[in-house]
């Protein structure tokens, strides 16, 4: 307890310096948002540097791509007319010698005057052979002329768009996966961001504080991001997962019977009516859905657990809030007498003296109220009220749930960002273009990654807290992790790993892996459904008064497996160096053939679905391809 005192003195002294650092919503909008698009700015002109773009001679030749692009389309609108008038011309000559055929059979009656049919007959054959013609050497010359012109158009466009391709063609092999974690580190040196989820942090997060990879068939790692705020280890993850759901079936069936009615006159009338009946079952079904969560590891208050969740109270005026706030804080002083009166001295819950605080932010199940104070400094309090209460850039989205030495943050905006992007997304044959892409996502990615952290970096012992020193002995006898190995599954073709007969989605499991080398061979399973299609009889009361078996199709979801065996080994090299020089490099396509049915390269590292065995001789050759000056 004296620690603790202790450590919330040198917090309170310290309060002007921390006000800055741990207010993370202020920093945000005074400092770091523009720093993070100042570097990004920065980073992508430098790179343009090293790939030595003409950047003048590329906007010269984007204009003129573009330009003929625009000719193209006027051109095309040219063509689209005359197909439209030849179009309507085709029409009049059918009506025109649809006329010229009524009027030959009207001549042959003779209750009908005979010049009329004659000309009816004469007229449309002479006007439709005249728009035959018309079409003929008009309409399709100049369909055919103007189609050479729309040709040529884009001939010259294709030769301007492989012209600004090549201009830009240094510069979009040099994207990589590295990028986002360059920007952070520069603009928040506070905040790193790893190449790949490494044993070493892997370890940490499992020895230290109990974080494990999820054994259940259920669930698979579909990317991974892992970084570290002062030392201390934080992993986003999402995973692709599979639940069991009631799914609606529904059929039909016609009826038909005799009924009598009695008319207004009073006459009896008996008739056959015909009923469409409709029955619905509901059988369990598989549904697939992603979530996203990051988990970060801090031994501060270590006996301390508690959840909270979005208040609500994001984009109320101040009124509105103080209303809210009024009524929660009778709700908290109750369950504080409820608790204090029920014998049960895990739940004693004590409210704080900054009742918005309590009401907004919530945790009213925390575990440890001494840790929670000393958590949520008054500098914290005011901080998370701040982030909470304003809507930009999102708000109170975030669920919070601290588990002893873990803490989840699961916000609604993570659920649907882009994290784990291709760097080819950046590629483009236009200068300007690319640039904004680079700019525009990286600076989004950041601050998507930088508010699912907000709510840590409101607690100033959070980033005080140095880690302990952690020393790996390699607990999980494997080159990589469960997480990478899984994310690399997912990127590769599905059908690698699909069961046979499976109807449904797959979850893609690493199971057994053993080392071959520095590469892991690793036995994904892949658990998805069959189906056996069935039909259920539902009576059904009819308008006859009675019951009819409607049929219902229904599906039998049977569980199916698959395993398969895959490589995967941390190449260590760039995207630039790995699709330039080694994907046209013999031997490495002879080896990846002779041993891969299909080969993925993500962040430095390369995935190989195996065709054979992958045994440590077959990685000390691999390895020999990487070596500096290997040919």
């Amino acid at each position: 307890v004296m620690n603790y005192l202790f450590l919330t003195f040198i917090i309170i002294k310290e309060v002007d310096f921390m006000e800055e650092i741990f207010d993370p919503l202020k920093k945000y909008n005074l400092e770091i948002k523009e720093k993070y698009r100042q570097t990004a700015e920065k980073m992508f002109d430098d790179l343009a540097k090293e790939a030595k773009v003409d950047i003048e001679a590329n906007r010269k030749t984007v204009a003129a791509y573009n330009d003929c692009l625009l000719q193209a389309q006027k051109q095309n609108g040219v063509v689209s007319r005359f197909k439209v008038l030849r179009g309507f011309l085709i029409f009049l000559i059918i009506v025109l010698f649809g006329t010229a055929i009524v009027g030959v059979i009207l001549c042959t009656n003779q209750n009908f005057n005979l010049v009329i049919g004659l000309s009816m007959a004469i007229g449309g054959v002479v006007l439709g052979v005249l728009f035959l013609v018309l079409i003929l050497k008009v309409v399709n010359k100049k369909i055919k002329n103007n189609k050479e012109i729309l040709e040529a158009i884009q001939e010259e466009a294709n030769k301007y768009l492989d012209e600004a391709s090549s201009q830009m063609g240094n510069l979009n092999a040099l994207f990589d996966w590295s990028v986002p974690s360059k920007i952070c580190e520069k603009a928040t040196p506070l905040i790193k961001l790893d190449p790949i989820f490494d044993n070493e942090k892997y370890g940490y997060l499992y020895e230290k504080y109990g974080f494990a990879h999820s054994e259940e068939n259920n669930k698979s790692i579909v990317g991974v991001q892992s970084g570290s705020i002062l030392g201390n280890p934080f992993l986003l993850y999402r995973t692709y997962n599979q639940k069991i759901d009631m799914k609606l079936y529904t059929g039909s069936l016609v009826i038909s019977y005799r009924t009598t009615e009695v008319d207004a006159s009073g006459h009896r009338r008996t008739y056959t009516k015909t009923q469409t009946l409709t029955a619905r079952i509901e059988k369990p079904a598989p549904s697939y859905y992603y979530d996203t969560e990051l988990v970060y590891g801090n031994g501060a208050a270590p006996n301390l657990s508690f959840s909270r969740k979005p208040s609500g109270a994001t984009g109320l005026s101040d009124n509105q809030v103080s209303k809210m706030v009024k009524k929660g804080s009778k709700k908290l002083q109750k369950k504080m007498r409820d608790d204090l009166m029920d014998n049960d001295e895990t739940t004693n819950f004590t409210a704080m003296t900054n009742d918005k605080f309590d009401v907004l932010f919530g945790a009213t199940d925390r575990t440890n109220e001494t840790e929670f104070r000393l958590l949520f400094t008054p500098l914290a309090q005011n901080s998370m009220i701040n982030l909470i209460e304003n809507a930009k850039p999102y708000g109170d989205d975030f669920y919070f749930v601290k588990e002893n030495c873990l803490n989840y943050i699961s916000s609604i905006h993570s659920q649907t960002e882009d994290y784990f992007i291709e760097p080819s997304k950046y590629s483009s044959y236009s200068y300007d273009e690319s640039r904004n892409k680079f700019i525009e996502y990286n600076c989004h990615f950041l601050e998507a990654l930088y508010f699912d952290l907000a709510p840590l970096l409101c607690i100033p012992l959070y980033q005080q807290y140095k880690p302990v020193e952690y020393i790996y002995d390699d607990i999980f006898h494997s080159n990589y992790n469960a997480f990478e190995s899984e994310t690399i599954a997912n990127t590769m073709d599905g059908n690698i790993f699909k069961p046979e007969d499976a109807i449904t989605e797959q979850i893609l499991k690493a199971r057994e892996t053993k080392r071959a080398g520095k590469t892991d061979i690793v036995n994904i399973v892949s658990y998805a459904f069959t189906g056996i299609k069935h039909v259920e009889y539902v009576p059904t009361l009819g308008g006859d008064g009675k019951f009819h078996d409607v049929p219902v199709e229904w599906i039998e979801y049977k569980p199916v497996e698959k395993a398969t065996e895959i490589a995967v080994k941390d190449i260590k090299v760039s995207r630039k160096t790995y699709f330039s020089e080694y994907t046209s490099n013999t031997k490495v396509k002879e080896f990846l053939e002779s041993h891969s049915s299909k080969t993925v390269f993500r962040n430095g590292v390369i995935g190989m679905a195996l065709i054979g065995s992958y045994i440590d001789k077959d990685d000390i050759l691999f390895d020999s391809f990487f070596e500096k000056g290997h040919n």
